[in-house]
């Protein structure tokens, strides 16, 4: 349910944490692909935001999202495929953005994004 034009930056985390989890086989945050998971793809520990960024992930620094370019989670939201006939949303599979200058909000002219 994630609406990219009314969130906030602080809103972005946990569907990112989420999106990590399942791209990297890592649903446990801990900075390694659980067992018996086959990742699809491996990150960078500096695209990885945790609470202390310098020291590696583990389990008591989890990942907590996908870092962006410019420091920040990626925005991610199915809002679209859940209620295809619903207002939220641009895309019938996904969004993926990032905001270039950290300020969420409906001015979409410093979004980078797949719509």
């Amino acid at each position: 349910g994630l609406d990219p034009l009314t969130t906030t930056l602080a809103n972005y985390q946990m569907p990112c944490r989420y999106m990590y989890g399942e791209i990297s086989g890592d649903r446990d945050f801990n900075g390694t692909p659980d067992t018996n998971v086959r990742p699809y793809m491996a990150f960078k520990e500096s695209s990885l935001l945790r609470a202390d960024m310098s020291i590696p992930p583990s389990s008591s620094n989890p990942v907590t999202a996908i870092r962006d370019p410019f420091g920040n989670s990626y925005g991610y939201s199915t809002a679209k495929a859940a209620n295809p006939g619903g207002t939220i949303g641009f895309n019938p599979t996904f969004d993926l953005w990032s905001i270039a200058d950290g300020t969420a909000g409906t001015d979409q002219t410093k979004w980078v994004k797949n719509w």
